[in-house]
C-alpha cells in the first residue's frame, strides 16, 4: 500500500514538471516583425553615424533572433533589402547579434 502511494506522489510530480516545462515554452518569444521594427526603426534611420541602438532595440533583436529565418522565409521580398543595408547589420552587430543570410 505504502508503494502505491510513492508512486502515486511521483506521478502528481511528474505531471506538474511537465505542466511547468509546457508552460515556460508557451512563455517562448512571439515572433512579430512589427515590434521589432517598431523597436528598431528610429536607431537604423538615424543619420547618426554609426548607429546608436536603444536598449529596447538590442532587447528585441535579441529576443527574436531565433525568428529571423522564419521572417526571411515568410517576407523574404520586404526584409532581404532590409539585410543589405550596413546600418541593419551594424546595429545587430552593436546589439551582440548576428543576422543569418541563409536558413
Amino acid at each position: 500500500m505504502r508503494s502505491q502511494s510513492v508512486l502515486a506522489i511521483c506521478a502528481v510530480v511528474t505531471a506538474a514538471a511537465l505542466l511547468l516545462s509546457n508552460t515556460r515554452m508557451a512563455e517562448a518569444v512571439t515572433c512579430e516583425p512589427r515590434d521589432l521594427i517598431l523597436s528598431c526603426q528610429q536607431v537604423v534611420q538615424s543619420p547618426l553615424s554609426p548607429p546608436s541602438p536603444s536598449g529596447p532595440c538590442c532587447v528585441k533583436l535579441r529576443e527574436q533572433k531565433t525568428c529571423f529565418c522564419g521572417y526571411l522565409e515568410k517576407y523574404s521580398a520586404i526584409v532581404k533589402p532590409y539585410l543589405n543595408d550596413p546600418r541593419v547589420t551594424k546595429v545587430a552587430s552593436i546589439c551582440g547579434v548576428t543576422i543569418p543570410v541563409n536558413c
